[in-house]
């Protein structure tokens, strides 16, 4: 059985025979991270303390991201191009811990980009995998 919910955050809650699994799927910009000055990329008060407490509580999380097209023509290259991307404007402090994610989904085409339902799906279809 899967559950969902989206504000602002994914949540994927699979019912499993040994105990419930939740798994939260983030989007990055202007969710976990501020974005809005492009040359300068800081956490969001109290999301760093927060991301390492569902880590400490073994709580599973992914990204959901657009990314522009001119990143790359495979979701490889595109995440490279992002976490450099993001390495390069970030300013808080610690590196941003991609390592706390397990799956991170980034749009493939313009077309694609969420509010399209695609990236959902693709993390609906994850998450069912793994029950």
């Amino acid at each position: 059985m899967v559950v969902v919910f989206f504000l602002g955050i994914f949540i994927s809650t699979q019912l499993t025979a040994n105990a419930p699994s939740t798994i939260l799927f983030f989007d990055l910009g202007n969710t976990l991270i501020n974005t809005k000055n492009e040359n300068q990329f800081i956490f969001f008060d109290s999301t760093l303390g927060y991301l390492e407490s569902l880590k400490k509580k073994h709580y599973r999380m992914g990204l959901l991201i657009n990314v522009p097209d001119a990143w790359g023509k495979t979701q490889d290259e595109k995440l490279k191009k992002l976490k450099s991307f993001v390495t390069k404007r970030w300013k808080g402090g610690k590196p941003f811990p991609w390592s706390y994610f397990e799956t991170i989904f980034l749009s493939p085409e313009t077309n694609k980009r969420k509010p399209n339902p695609y990236l959902f799906n693709q993390a609906l279809s994850w998450a069912k995998g793994k029950s």
